[in-house]
C-alpha cells in the first residue's frame, strides 16, 4: 500500500478520489442492490424488501393476501427482517405511503414510480420476486383506516379504493432511508486530510 504525500497535487487528487466514495448514486441509478434481499432508491431514499409478498413466505397468511388496512399496518409494524449482509434486523418497516389525490400515472408515488419508472410489473418483476397480480396496500402511514387508504396493481398500474370482497390485500414492505449509510472512519479520514492540507498551505 502507497503511502499518501501531501504534495498539494497528489493530496488534492486523494481528496477528490475519497470524496467520490461519499458521493451518493445520482437520481439516475435508481434501484441499488444491496444485498440481503434489500433494493435502495437513491430517488426516493428508501429501502425496499426484494420479497413482494414476505406475509406469505413468513407464513403470516396462507397466500399473503391480507385482508384490511389495519391488519396490515400492525403486521408491517411488526416485521423483524435479518440482514444476512450486515448481520443487522431491520423493524422499521411501513407499507407505501402517497398523495391519495393522484389517481393516474403517480410516477412520484412510491410504488407508481416502482411500475412507471423503474418498469416493475407482474410481468417483469425484476429486481423483486414473488409479485402478486393482485392489488398492493399503499395509504397515509400509520392510517389505521381503511377508508383512508387505497390499492396499486402491478398488473396494469392501476390505482384503486380498497372494496369489500378484497380486491386490496398484498403488502410491498419498505423503510426510509439507506441500509449502508457512509463510513464513520472514512469520513473522520476525509477530514483529517482536510485539516492537514490546511496547515500545510498556511502561511509560516
Amino acid at each position: 500500500m502507497k503511502m499518501i504525500q501531501f504534495k498539494s497535487g497528489k493530496l488534492r487528487v486523494s481528496l477528490a478520489a475519497l470524496a467520490v466514495i461519499c458521493v451518493p448514486f445520482p437520481a439516475s441509478a435508481a434501484l441499488i442492490d444491496r444485498g440481503g434481499g434489500l433494493f435502495y432508491d437513491t430517488v426516493l431514499d428508501v429501502t425496499w424488501l426484494q420479497d413482494a409478498n414476505y406475509a406469505q413466505t413468513v407464513g403470516f397468511t396462507p397466500s399473503g393476501f391480507i385482508d384490511d388496512w389495519a391488519t396490515a399496518v400492525a403486521w408491517v409494524e411488526g416485521v423483524e427482517y435479518y440482514d444476512s449482509v450486515r448481520d443487522v434486523i431491520w423493524d422499521d418497516w411501513r407499507l407505501p405511503s402517497d398523495d391519495l389525490s393522484c389517481q393516474d400515472m403517480c410516477t412520484e408515488h412510491e410504488l407508481g414510480r416502482l411500475y412507471f419508472t423503474e418498469g416493475v410489473t407482474f410481468f417483469t418483476p425484476a429486481p423483486f420476486f414473488n409479485l402478486q397480480a393482485g392489488f398492493y396496500w399503499f395509504g397515509p402511514t400509520g392510517q389505521p383506516f381503511q377508508e383512508e387508504s387505497r390499492s396499486f396493481s402491478f398488473l396494469g398500474g392501476v390505482t384503486a379504493l380498497p372494496v369489500s370482497g378484497g380486491e386490496a390485500g398484498f403488502a410491498l414492505l419498505v423503510r426510509d432511508g439507506d441500509v449502508v449509510p457512509v463510513p464513520g472512519a472514512l469520513l473522520l479520514l476525509l477530514s483529517g486530510l482536510a485539516s492537514l492540507a490546511a496547515l500545510r498551505n498556511r502561511p509560516s
